[in-house]
């Protein structure tokens, strides 16, 4: 794929398959590394993909619409052949939107299926990472009940951060 110079727009729907006859996962490396190389890449949607290798991306200086949706996290519950269990995603995982000041809509499902599905972002930092232009937000995420006040520090950075914003979608389950 990063070879393809004139790409504009990919669509990724890999990452995590299911066996439902074992109810196993399997997770499928995709690397994202390259993709700086695409310099015409305006729209970008990854699905299902492992989230350890979202921040393998960089230099995403043209994209202008991202979408991430449900990027898939080991936890202790999913009991890991291997002995696998990751590490919640941060802010730091996310440090390349700050090369993509053409950003105009941002759409992230953050992992929030399964009891220990976590994110530990820090909202302010992350809301930092983004162009300031940024026309439509959509943020689905989990938090346990005693870390609910956080909708709060999602609502008010997105409202004073952003002024140019013409539409915000805002997710937050318990």
């Amino acid at each position: 794929i990063d070879k393809s110079n004139q790409l504009e727009d990919i669509n990724l729907g890999i990452g995590v398959s299911y066996n439902h006859d074992d109810t196993r996962w399997n997770t499928t490396d995709v690397d994202l590394t390259n993709f700086s190389n695409l310099k015409n890449l305006k729209k970008l949607e990854i699905r299902s993909i492992d989230h350890t290798l979202i921040k393998n991306l960089s230099n995403l200086e043209n994209l202008e619409d991202l979408e991430i949706v449900n990027p898939f996290m080991i936890t202790k519950d999913k009991n890991s052949d291997d002995g696998t269990i990751h590490e919640p995603l941060t802010e730091n995982d996310f440090d390349f939107l700050k090369d993509s000041k053409k950003l105009r809509k941002l759409k992230i499902y953050f992992p929030r299926f399964w009891g220990d599905e976590k994110i530990n972002i820090t909202i302010s930092k992350f809301l930092n990472l983004l162009n300031q232009d940024l026309e439509e937000i959509m943020i689905s995420c989990d938090y346990a009940k005693e870390e609910l006040n956080l909708v709060h520090a999602w609502y008010s950075g997105l409202i004073n951060k952003f002024k140019q914003i013409k539409k915000i979608s805002l997710s937050v389950q318990c």
